[in-house]
């Protein structure tokens, strides 16, 4: 049998592959009867790799299978979380649910059930001489969703979902992209990602002193992250946005943080901005105001471009993967041409340390 030798396992047929795998299986018997046997090649490498990061189910599945799996999942989360809201109605009236887990989708409470965290002033005269008074959220809304056994490993390799069309409040037209989500993963966690909402609560604990019980009151900090925010609605807002400018002239991008502006659409009126790219024909993009980079709608841009860098390289470790942190964002920015992701640093960070320990694990 001739050695099939190819660039990149993503330029393979699925013949070379499946010979290549024959070759390792046969390598591994005759390692496993004692016999000396040789290196694998990098092409075996390859591989390995590429069948240890691609499901077996992923060959068999076009784009318009991919879609149709796609529009099924979101229409089956929209199933559940209409009756998640049956669900809710059945609550007490004090706001409290009889059974906890009457109000779990799949052991998951979707983002808007959660009741934000306010601030008002209190005293006589208003901001002058008043108190900025804070009002926690529920106590009882703390645990769910388990937010102090989130795992910082992020999986994005997930395809991305296609929505029904959106009902604006104002006249909108969208780009010519997909309504597609940015993440279906629920993020509810201690640490502060894109997107995500502060949260805060007041827990009561009680401790020992000497020989008296004293209660102790702590207060914990959680981002929560809605994960049916979708790439229309990135869009619309920064519109809004704009045309709040365009009436009332420029405005500053700087704010403080108040817990009432503490959601989703204030986070985007202040951090993303329409960029004409034709006013005549109304083509228009949207931008990150820090960075300056596109916001094109692709979930996983960044695991898909360091996916063909690693698989293409002609060496052991690819180049990319030598240098810093830093210079490795920088091939992965010119890679995605400026594409902002969602979570972008860890992301990449992701990428820089997983493709290596894959060497390390052989």
């Amino acid at each position: 049998m001739a050695k099939p030798i190819f660039h990149s396992p993503l330029e393979a047929t699925l013949e070379q592959l499946f010979a290549t795998l024959v070759q390792i299986v046969i390598r591994r018997d005759n390692e496993i009867r004692g016999q000396q046997v040789r290196r694998m090649t990098l092409e075996e490498i390859k591989v390995v790799e590429y069948f240890a990061h691609i499901p077996w189910n992923e060959h068999e599945q076009d784009e318009t299978e991919m879609d149709r799996r796609a529009w099924w999942e979101a229409t089956t989360y929209a199933a559940k979380l209409q009756q998640t809201r049956i669900n809710l109605r059945e609550t007490s009236e004090d706001g409290v649910a009889r059974d906890r887990e009457q109000v779990t989708v799949g052991g998951f409470v979707p983002f808007e059930f959660f009741l934000p965290t306010k601030s008002f002033w209190m005293g006589p005269y208003a901001e002058k001489w008043s108190l900025r008074v804070v009002r926690p959220s529920p106590p009882n809304q703390l645990h769910w969703n388990n937010p102090f056994d989130f795992s910082d490993s992020i999986n994005y390799s997930t395809l991305m979902e296609t929505i029904p069309e959106t009902i604006h409040r104002v006249p909108f037209t969208p780009s010519d992209r997909r309504n597609q989500f940015f993440s279906r993963r629920p993020l509810d966690s201690t640490t502060r990602r894109d997107f995500s909402v502060r949260f805060l609560y007041e827990e009561t604990d009680y401790v020992l002193l000497g020989d008296e019980v004293q209660s102790v009151l702590f207060y914990h900090i959680i981002f929560r992250r809605d994960i049916d925010f979708t790439l229309d609605e990135l869009e619309y807002e920064s519109h809004v946005a704009y045309i709040r400018r365009s009436k009332s002239g420029p405005r500053s991008t700087l704010y403080a943080f108040d817990w009432n502006h503490n959601i989703v659409e204030h986070k985007v009126h202040h951090r993303f901005y329409q960029h004409w790219l034709d006013e005549e024909r109304k083509k228009w993009v949207v931008r990150e105001r820090g960075s300056g980079k596109f916001v094109r709608g692709r979930r996983n841009a960044i695991e898909q471009e360091a996916f063909k860098m690693w698989m293409s390289r002609q060496e052991d470790i690819h180049p990319a993967w030598q240098g810093s942190l830093k210079a490795f964002q920088a091939k992965i920015d010119e890679a995605t041409d400026d594409e902002w992701q969602m979570d972008n640093k860890e992301r990449i960070r992701h990428a820089y340390e997983y493709w290596p320990s894959l060497m390390r694990g052989a």
